[in-house]
């Protein structure tokens, strides 16, 4: 069963969705705008809550921005980075409080990638981030309700 991008929108209607853009290897230019152009075009009609454009791709995440300019803008990092987007999302083991506080500081927030065991989410923990992506929410709602705040 493969959803379009399309039904999955209309799908997440009360739940937070970031659509996560993505060109193959050696795609090319002409690629990655059109990929753009098209996911910023879905997304401005998805109904409910307005998804969140991410990428690690500057160029792709600007380009779907332009066409979708009031949603908001995520930008993905391995290593903590340039801070070009209104949510910043790094892996977990890149992270460090002082880069956390520093985004923090300019009003943006910090989400982490991917949390699955409890050692990523202790690390996480400690650098103070705003959020968790997770393939395991049930696992890391319990998690986070034993932990201190």
């Amino acid at each position: 069963f493969l959803l379009t991008l399309e039904a999955a929108l209309d799908l997440q209607r009360d739940l937070p969705m970031l659509l996560e853009m993505k060109v193959e290897e050696g795609g090319g230019e002409e690629r990655k705008r059109q990929l753009a152009l098209e996911t910023g075009r879905l997304a401005r009609r998805a109904p409910g809550i307005a998804p969140v454009l991410l990428s690690f791709d500057p160029e792709l995440l600007a380009w779907a921005g332009a066409e979708a300019p009031q949603l908001g803008r995520a930008r993905n990092f391995l290593q903590p980075g340039r801070a070009d987007a209104e949510i910043l999302s790094c892996a977990v083991g890149a992270l460090n409080r002082e880069w956390v506080e520093q985004v923090q500081a300019r009003g943006q927030r910090v989400l982490t990638f991917v949390v699955h065991d409890a050692k990523c989410l202790e690390v996480a923990h400690r650098a103070g981030v705003d959020g968790y992506f997770t393939g395991k929410p049930d696992w890391l709602r319990q998690a986070l309700m034993r932990m201190d705040p």
